[in-house]
């Protein structure tokens, strides 16, 4: 017989690991775990300064200082076209009329249809979102776009358990960042602080 060395549990048969856990005390300590490195990532962003960041493989501008790196996917809502819809063909009459020794057809009941649009949120980039002084600014993986927004032209933002949301002045939609929970948290610190400002 095995016991849990956490909770004294007897072990079942598919629970025999070299860590001598229970499966219900590996889950709470894998989570236990997760929480104190989100706990650690985010103390710094806490205080009334931001840690300052180095970039090396970005361009930065002159003045410019970073203070949040993560990765992210770029997400942007995109209108698709779906084809037509409510097209006919309509009826073709024969008319008693001739004209050059064949018979004139009218058509009747022939509509064209209209364009049906769907709006989606579409994968547009991916890699590094960077968050400085001046600009929140998106330093593309290879074969990617760049995005730039000035601090200056956000207008709003929202931060979600995996996300950023942010909408530009004189942009109709917003961006968003698709990132893991720490990163977006960090994300909304830094931004609040630095739009504040």
């Amino acid at each position: 017989m095995t016991y849990c060395k956490e909770c004294g549990h007897k072990l079942g048969f598919l629970e025999h690991t070299a860590d001598g856990l229970c499966n219900g005390c590996r889950q709470r300590l894998a989570q236990e775990q997760a929480e104190k490195a989100h706990a650690a990532a985010i103390d710094p962003y806490t205080g009334a300064e931001l840690p300052v960041i180095t970039v090396t493989d970005a361009i930065m501008k002159k003045g410019e200082t970073a203070y949040c790196r993560t990765a992210t996917v770029l997400k942007e809502t995109k209108t698709v076209n779906l084809g037509y819809s409510g097209a006919s063909h309509g009826v073709s009459v024969p008319l008693p009329i001739k004209v050059g020794g064949f018979p004139v057809r009218y058509r009747v009941g022939q509509s064209r249809g209209h364009i049906v649009k769907h709006d989606e949120l579409l994968e547009t980039s991916r890699g590094d979102l960077i968050i400085s002084n001046q600009r929140l600014f998106l330093n593309p993986f290879a074969g990617h776009k760049p995005l730039s927004v000035p601090l200056s032209k956000i207008a709003s933002f929202h931060v979600y358990e995996n996300g950023l949301e942010v909408w530009q002045d004189s942009k109709e939609r917003p961006y968003l960042f698709v990132l893991n929970a720490t990163g977006s948290e960090i994300c909304g610190l830094c931004l609040d602080k630095l739009l504040r400002a």
